[in-house]
């Protein structure tokens, strides 16, 4: 069966539509499956062949589209691997090492740092406020009711 055929018949196998996102093949997919599954119908030899079928289709139709978009990522200034050939002045892995630098993150700086200095600030700000609201109830106290405070 030629790779087309197989595809065409896996779209058919799932009831989805050759332009249908990854999202929805899969939550057809899911939803196949479940009903489907071995575990869900125990001794039903013709509900594990379909299960079977559809977990094959899937597979099929999630590859193409997989590499579809790889694909589609590639620059077209440069030819897909095995799709062009290398002049003798340019390097071998120039693709490689052109894909992982666009893959690569930048390292995010740690927050832990801003973090523990912000909670600081607001904790030496509250503890500011707690004494200088001590010290104006203190001024406003006579020094027997103070001392009665104090001691209990």
């Amino acid at each position: 069966m030629k790779k087309t055929d197989r595809l065409a018949e896996s779209y058919r196998i799932l009831g989805v539509s050759p332009g249908a996102s990854l999202q929805q093949i899969k939550k057809v997919f899911h939803h196949k499956a479940l009903l489907y599954h071995p575990d869900a119908n125990p001794g039903a030899t013709a509900a594990a062949a379909e299960f079977k079928n559809i977990t094959r289709a899937y597979g099929i139709i999630r590859a193409h589209l997989q590499k579809q978009a790889a694909e589609n990522r590639l620059p077209d200034s440069t030819p897909a691997p095995g799709r062009g050939s290398c002049a003798a002045d340019c390097d071998p892995f120039a693709l490689s090492k052109e894909l992982s630098a666009r893959h690569r993150q930048p390292q995010a700086k740690d927050p832990a740092p801003d973090l523990r200095a912000a909670l600081e600030h607001f904790r030496n700000r509250k503890l500011r406020e707690r004494d200088a609201q001590v010290g104006e109830l203190a001024l406003r106290m006579t020094r027997e009711e103070l001392g009665f405070r104090l001691e209990h």
